[in-house]
């Protein structure tokens, strides 16, 4: 199978590729074309990779956040290696700001908050705190271990900003996958706090279905069974439930680029339905031309519609 803007995918073999169920019929190459998100970028023929250039772009643009606002970096959120998060403050900081917990991408295996700030800058300048955070990567790391680092720092946040008048959300790929296993966790009985503890998530790409990764490159820092990959996918029917059930108040936004890879899109689509079935307010939305990485990207630009949908959720 090829793919790209050098390549051509037959309409047949497009349906294939993003039938949710089908994945399972690919071989490993084909299978890891499917995930991988630069095999479908517009951009192939702009850049030598497009990976590098978007890890040098946001990277630049984290270190200029962090030249421009206030902050307080690395800090801990639990005792682990990893446990660890930016603070950025806005300029006018009010006790009951609005925080948001950004989470960056990477299969759970790469990057880190100190070039991922790049989701965070226009929800700061607007007045949101934004917490930007690592976890515990793979292979030192588990996915139930990073579920429950994120839960952690999500804690920490609740316990030094008790007046903020809301929580929120933002992920992106990997992160995204772990912003909405959020949904899923009971924030009162667990951790003493509010039911309507988190009220937004803007999900950008989230890897809703774990299982087509198992059988592909992703896979090998991870070794996830299949069995283990569905009991860390948002759209597990045990997951999805509880997101339901504890989550009622909860807006959720899933965006995707046009030129994501289409499991993605699928996975997006399926999730967001089958949430707002349960009654939650769940929307998905393609952003035109955008590819896995430049929805990102553009997040600096304060006229991107992505940036608008992420303020609005905010009430900013």
């Amino acid at each position: 199978m090829t793919i790209g803007n050098k390549q051509v995918i037959t309409q047949e073999l497009h349906k294939f590729v993003i039938m949710a169920v089908e994945w399972k019929q690919l071989s490993r190459q084909d299978l890891d074309e499917c995930v991988s998100p630069s095999k479908w970028s517009n951009r192939c023929g702009l850049f030598a990779d497009v990976v590098e250039y978007f890890v040098a772009t946001i990277a630049k643009e984290t270190e200029s956040m962090r030249k421009t606002f206030a902050h307080e970096l690395d800090v801990r959120y639990g005792e682990g290696q990893f446990q660890r998060l930016d603070l950025y403050l806005p300029e006018h900081q009010t006790a009951d700001s609005p925080v948001l917990l950004c989470i960056h991408g990477g299969y759970w295996q790469a990057s880190s908050k100190d070039d991922c700030g790049v989701l965070a800058w226009q929800s700061i300048r607007h007045g949101a705190v934004s917490a930007v955070v690592n976890y515990t990567l793979a292979p030192t790391g588990t996915l139930p271990q990073m579920v429950n680092d994120i839960e952690r720092a999500l804690v920490f946040l609740a316990k030094k900003f008790p007046k903020a008048r809301g929580f929120y959300i933002c992920g992106h790929s990997a992160g995204g996958h772990l912003g909405a296993m959020m949904l899923s966790v009971d924030w009162s009985v667990k951790y003493g706090l509010p039911e309507d503890f988190i009220k937004g998530a803007c999900l950008m790409s989230g890897v809703f279905d774990v299982r087509p990764l198992v059988k592909s490159y992703v896979n090998e820092p991870l070794h996830l069974t299949e069995n283990e990959a569905d009991q860390v996918s948002p759209i597990n029917s045990t997951n999805l439930s509880k997101a339901v059930r504890l989550s009622p108040h909860c807006k959720i936004i899933n965006v995707y680029g046009e030129h994501d890879p289409p499991i993605f899109k699928q996975m997006s689509k399926d999730y967001t339905r089958k949430l707002a079935n349960g009654g939650i307010d769940a929307t998905y939305e393609e952003i035109p031309g955008m590819d896995h990485f430049e929805l990102v990207e553009r997040l600096v630009d304060p006229e991107y519609s992505l940036t608008k949908m992420l303020l609005q959720l905010m009430s900013l």
